[in-house]
């Protein structure tokens, strides 16, 4: 009661198949929880792009061919407008030795200087070498039976690689397929697709035996904009080569940001497409549903029009069963998207971090969904209803 005279026969007239009712909104409901889900599971992956990007806050990060003296690769980075400033890893080989014998999958260790310092977010278990120097003691971890063992942190890739070691636990490894050392796992990280692994560079000296040298250059601006990170990374890569030194790899935290998104915007677009093909079974059902509802009603039809019912009454009389539905099916969309997010959050979020991504839900693509269904109704309607509006009382009356 207190509808207007056309919704309340659109109401009416759209619950006279509950059944067929039931399915076309399911459909719609359930493509618009995955377009409104695969929005929110963007949203979250995109948090985890600045985990991946920020986990150390350097702005240009250079590879090298071969490892070089530390002071000669500072030296070239010295004098750059904005380099706040430059820090030279060693870089190794390392694999896990089991107490089996075997030799596990190859990950990239780095010696780092004490300047280097994670982000506090992506850090997942333990915590940072700068707590730790080699040798020492932490008093939350088991005694230390290899007291002169260096210390060791691993992100969550390495973690896998090495059948997933507890902060505390003394790893055997093989360094550069020759010398063997034991470390004392302080720490993990988030990160993962590299495989990587950080012990202080002292000690990775000594593990190693390449002393005085890197392979790797990370540097500090003051200025983070991405135009300046790429000019950066422009100008170090030209110094480097004028000096003879190959550089393997040139990258910026931009770069990094924008190569995530695009790996993660990949996936967007498939579940989006899903979802796409989802709405396109829904809209055929309820052009279907509308053209079933419009047969069997042509004698009620035509004893309207006979009434005096003129052509544009019955054209929106139709439409507006359509858009009653399209609106049913947002009803229900809106709550099946948030359990659907949080799986959706869930499921990318172990695979990819080894724990759910943060939840989030965009009201923009509730609005959006609201605006693309009743867009969708309307097409799907269209023909019904001028097929009702065009009908003759002849012919509607006549229908059996």
């Amino acid at each position: 009661e207190g509808l207007p005279r056309l919704a309340t026969l659109s109401l009416r007239n759209v619950a006279r198949r509950r059944a067929r009712l039931a399915l076309t909104v399911a459909a719609l409901a359930l493509a618009g929880a995955m377009f409104m889900a695969t929005f929110g599971l963007r949203l979250g992956l995109y948090e985890a792009v600045e985990i991946l990007v920020a986990e150390f806050p350097y702005d240009v990060v250079i590879d090298l061919a071969e490892s070089q003296p530390v002071q000669r690769l500072e030296r070239e980075a010295a004098g750059i407008a904005g380099v706040v400033r430059a820090e030279a890893w060693g870089v190794a080989d390392a694999r896990r030795v089991y107490p089996d014998g075997r030799l596990g999958t190859s990950f990239t260790l780095y010696g780092v200087p004490p300047t280097t310092q994670i982000a506090p977010f992506a850090e997942r278990a333990g915590h940072w070498l700068s707590e730790q120097g080699p040798g020492a003691e932490d008093s939350s971890l088991t005694p230390n039976p290899y007291p002169l063992s260096p210390t060791l942190y691993i992100n969550y890739e390495t973690e896998k690689l090495t059948e997933r070691p507890a902060a505390g636990d003394d790893l055997a490894l093989r360094l550069n397929g020759q010398v063997e050392r034991v470390a004392r796992l302080v720490g993990i990280s988030l990160r993962p697709f590299d495989a990587q692994a950080y012990m202080p560079y002292a000690a990775f000296e000594q593990a190693t035996g390449q002393r005085g040298r890197a392979g790797r250059l990370v540097v500090y601006l003051d200025a983070a904009d991405a135009a300046r990170q790429a000019a950066v990374a422009d100008e170090l890569t030209a110094r480097f080569e004028a000096a003879g030194i190959v550089v393997a790899r040139a990258e910026t935290a931009g770069s990094y940001r924008a190569g995530y998104r695009a790996q993660f915007d990949t996936l967007v677009i498939l579940l989006m497409a899903l979802a796409g093909l989802t709405a396109l079974v829904g809209g055929l059902g309820l052009g279907n549903t509308m053209a079933l509802n419009v047969l069997e009603r042509s004698r009620e039809i035509g004893i309207l029009r006979s009434l005096g019912a003129r052509r544009p009454l019955l054209r929106r009389l139709i439409l507006a069963e359509g858009l009653l539905i399209a609106l049913l099916s947002v009803a229900l969309a809106v709550p099946l998207a948030l359990p659907l997010t949080a799986a959706l959050d869930r499921v990318m979020g172990h695979s990819l971090l080894g724990h759910p991504l943060t939840f989030a839900f965009a009201p923009w693509a509730a609005l959006a969904w609201l605006g693309l269904v009743l867009a969708i109704a309307l097409l799907a309607g269209w023909l019904p209803a001028e097929r009702a509006a065009r009908m003759t009382i002849r012919e509607a009356v006549a229908y059996e």
